[in-house]
């Protein structure tokens, strides 16, 4: 799902109104009642690597609550041999790799203030959280940066350490962590190909509660030279029409048949679904249908709405290294 930021290009206006929401979403935090403790503490990603120019994995950060607290926004400084130009974009994922913050820049400071979707502000207990990172690089191999900035030489070193929360709790604990560092390298890494085709004809279900449904059929192609580690993927209906997060039940995912375990699924209001499971091995140069079933609750009370999923994002690693592969959505 594209952010609000991303939208905006160049336009100084757009820009202004996404700030201004973000700023709007903290004023609310700070009217409500103040309770409760937040405390926030950080693990490092063994053997994880910096990869030049593409999303990389970096620390997996634990929200702590003694109640249900409502965080809106996260502020991270950066860390290491290098410099806030060397950074693209910075941004939070959960378990399910569903992107729960807005990507953002580094400000003058070295500072990234990461705004928190409504969908994933409010904690009770526990929330974890990984630290991506995308490192400014050359995708087009042209000597210029991406985005205007400068690229990232190997060896250069980053690292993050939150050191602000906005949120509704009363006591705040930052822990009094020193951030890891991770190495930058240049590596291109596995590229996937991800074949979704609409349907001619639309599928047409007699509604049953509880009973399962396919709503999405795709296939992942690994590359020639290595396996990949499938552990989930986000689908995004297109039509928009029914409410899914209201409705879920379960969800059920096979692989070439076979039905994956540890499988957790999120609805969001964006009618993004995040699915996340047990990593599946899919062997090089090898193509896996993917088969995504759902039911939904008897409270269902909408009939003739139409789901109409589109894979946005595939959550898949090198089987060889930590690097998380590139995935064209075809």
């Amino acid at each position: 799902m594209i952010g609000c930021l991303e939208k905006c290009a160049k336009d100084v206006d757009c820009i202004s109104a996404c700030y201004g929401e973000e700023e709007k979403a903290e004023e609310v935090a700070d009217e409500k009642v103040k309770a409760g403790s937040l405390v926030v503490t950080a693990e490092s990603a063994d053997d994880a690597k910096v990869f030049i120019g593409r999303a990389s994995d970096l620390d997996i950060l634990t929200f702590k609550t003694s109640e249900e607290v409502e965080i809106s926004r996260i502020t991270l400084e950066r860390y290491g041999y290098s410099t806030p130009d060397n950074v693209y974009q910075v941004w939070l994922e959960n378990e399910e790799g569903a992107q729960i913050t807005e990507p953002a820049e580094l400000n003058s400071k070295g500072q990234a203030k990461l705004a928190i979707k409504k969908d994933y502000r409010k904690v009770d207990g526990e929330m974890n959280a990984t630290i991506v990172l995308l490192a400014e690089g050359d995708l087009d191999n042209d000597g210029v940066a991406d985005n205007g900035k400068t690229i990232t030489k190997p060896g250069a070193t980053f690292g993050f350490k939150v050191i602000d929360v906005t949120s509704t709790a009363e006591d705040l604990d930052l822990g009094n962590y020193k951030p890891a560092t991770y190495e930058a390298i240049a590596f291109d890494g596995a590229k996937v190909t991800v074949t979704q085709r609409k349907a001619a004809k639309p599928k047409t279900y007699n509604f049953q509660a509880g009973e399962m449904y396919e709503v999405a059929k795709f296939k992942v192609e690994s590359p020639e030279d290595s396996a990949i580690k499938v552990s989930g993927f986000t689908l995004e209906d297109m039509s928009a029409s029914l409410d899914v997060k209201k409705f879920l039940d379960e969800v059920e995912v096979t692989i070439d048949g076979k039905e994956v375990s540890k499988l957790s699924a999120e609805a969001n209001d964006s009618h993004e679904l995040a699915i996340s499971f047990k990593d599946v091995e899919i062997a090089a140069k090898s193509r896996a249908e993917v088969i995504v079933k759902m039911s939904l609750s008897d409270d269902l009370d909408k009939f003739g709405d139409t789901v109409e999923y589109e894979v946005t994002k595939l959550n898949a690693t090198d089987s060889k290294v930590s690097s998380r592969v590139d995935a064209n959505l075809a």
